[in-house]
Parts: C-alpha cells; structure tokens; sequence
C-alpha cells in the first residue's frame, strides 16, 4: 500500500466513524477525536478493515492523529 492509498484508507475509516468529513481541513499533528465527533472504536474496525492490520490495545494511542495513522500504519505495512 501506498503513501496515497494509506492516506485514503485513513480517511474513509474516519469517515465511517465521523461520517461525512467532507472537506473539512485535516490538521495532521492535532487528535482526531479533538477534530470530529467520532466514535474510536469504529474508527479501530474501519483501520482494521481497510488495513487487515489488527491494531493492538496497546499501540492504538499511536493512531491519535492523522499524522501519527500514517507514520504507524505505514511502518506496520512495509514490516
């Protein structure tokens, strides 16, 4: 997966949490959660299902932000 399709992933499983973001500017380094009305755990799924990486408890503070989504993500996805 790419930087481009990650990036894609990310956003539509913010959009199955938050539903529609629109386009709703994305600060990359603040929380997401400070940024839309979302539901985490649905947020965690959709990662899930897009990514078929299986976030652990205890790493899903690294998904905090959408910068953060895709530095973990994408280190998960070239291992």
């Amino acid at each position: 997966m790419n930087e481009r399709d990650l990036e894609a992933a990310v956003l539509r499983a913010l959009e199955h949490a938050a539903g529609a973001v629109g386009d709703q500017p994305i600060e990359p380094d603040r929380p997401l959660t400070e940024q839309f009305a979302m539901d985490p755990e649905r947020f965690f799924q959709a990662i899930t299902r897009e990514t078929g990486l299986d976030i652990p408890i205890e790493d899903r503070c690294e998904l905090e932000t959408f910068a953060g989504c895709l530095e973990y993500l994408g280190a998960e996805l070239t291992d």
